[in-house]
């Protein structure tokens, strides 16, 4: 063993252990100048820390890291948001066109009448009914008491019309179905 040296190692001194380091943290201020420009207000970053996606580490920290990270999912999450909002508006505009031009459609192929033209349709067409109905008595019988019975009658006939025309007329009003106020006739 004559070539070898003896030297010896110096020997190693043994250093403490430091705790693993904890997520850094930055302050509101700080943060909210990260986040955004011009920065954050802390009353917007408390109620995104609320709202969970911000960390709070204490009072006025927030974990840097994952604080970012939550608001960039928030971000996505608000622009996914725009977006359906913007489909479904959309989506209910193009709906609407197409209801509109249908009645349109229906309005000038004569499918469909206005209410208020239909009504005084009716009542046109009734009133001419009346005036003629006003003539039958003295045509039927020169007997005053007879052309009395007939013009009861026919008084009578035209009220219940009447009423029936007003029900009809407040059902179509009302976007129903004039048939369905009709109980006199379906008995």
């Amino acid at each position: 063993m004559a070539g070898k040296s003896t030297k010896k190692k110096p020997a190693k001194t043994p250093q403490k252990k430091q705790p693993p380091a904890g997520p850094e943290t930055v302050s509101a201020a700080k943060l909210g100048a990260i986040l955004a420009a011009p920065p954050l207000g802390e009353r917007w970053l408390r109620k995104l820390a609320d709202e969970g996606y911000l960390v709070k580490s204490g009072r006025a920290e927030y974990e840097l890291a994952a604080s970012v990270q939550g608001y960039i999912r928030r971000i996505r999450e608000t622009e996914v948001e725009r977006q359906v909002g913007q489909q479904n508006a959309r989506a209910e505009f193009e709906t609407e066109r197409a209801r509109k031009l249908k009645l349109e459609n229906d309005e000038r192929e004569g499918i469909l009448i206005n209410t208020r033209t239909a009504t005084a349709a009716v009542d046109f067409i009734v009133g001419v009914v009346r005036t003629e109905l006003a003539g039958v008595p003295p045509r039927a019988s020169e007997d005053v008491a007879t052309r009395r019975r007939i013009e009861n009658a026919i008084d009578d006939v035209l009220r219940a019309l009447a009423k029936r025309l007003e029900k009809a007329s407040a059902a179509l009003s009302e976007g129903r179905d004039p048939f369905d106020t009709d109980e006199e006739a379906a008995a």
